[in-house]
């Protein structure tokens, strides 16, 4: 269980029961679906140790939140026990303030005493390229294994739906180089 703490003005807390209905609304006024079931899941998972989930607000209001899967179903990240930062999301009147970097910063903060590499998929469409950047500002490098759909490798020729499920994945060294 994650202590509330305070960064750079957010404050950062594990996720609440009461917090599904309020990101769903939050979610969906800026017409995003994130229905409250979903956070409902998150909370399950995290009780069975599945996934962690912190929640970033700013003077109250819900700002974003992100999630570690301690085991991704990802085959190239499972097989080696990488954790993967999963669901990244921020409010779009909180972007660009830097809380993308927090909530990525303490994913991996979460990850590290687990696990010497963090994870992570990223779509490919045009609204993930904020995120792309992000992920290579903060050092994470392409696997290499090429695109996935719904976490399948895809062959040559093959063709698949153009979606949120449609990603290429990334890690990090954890590790220092000092």
């Amino acid at each position: 269980m994650m202590i509330e703490k305070k960064t750079q003005g957010f404050t950062l807390r594990d996720l609440q029961s009461q917090d599904a209905a309020l990101l769903e609304s939050a979610f969906s006024q800026q017409g995003w679906n994130k229905p409250a079931s979903q956070y409902c899941t998150y909370l399950d998972q995290k009780k069975l140790g599945q996934r962690d989930v912190v929640v970033a607000c700013l003077e109250g209001e819900i700002a974003g939140y992100v999630t570690v899967l301690q085991r991704s179903e990802y085959e190239p990240f499972s097989s080696k026990n990488i954790p993967e930062i999963s669901d990244l999301n921020v409010l779009k009147k909180f972007q660009r303030k830097g809380l993308g970097k927090i909530l990525v910063e303490e994913a991996e903060r979460i990850i590290k005493p687990h696990s010497l590499v963090a994870g992570l998929g990223v779509g490919v469409l045009k609204d993930y390229g904020p995120a792309m950047r992000l992920y290579v500002k903060l050092g994470y490098m392409l696997d290499g294994n090429g695109p996935t759909y719904r976490c399948k490798a895809l062959e040559y020729g093959e063709q698949v739906k153009v979606d949120d499920d449609l990603l290429l994945w990334m890690t990090k060294n954890l590790v220092s180089k000092t």
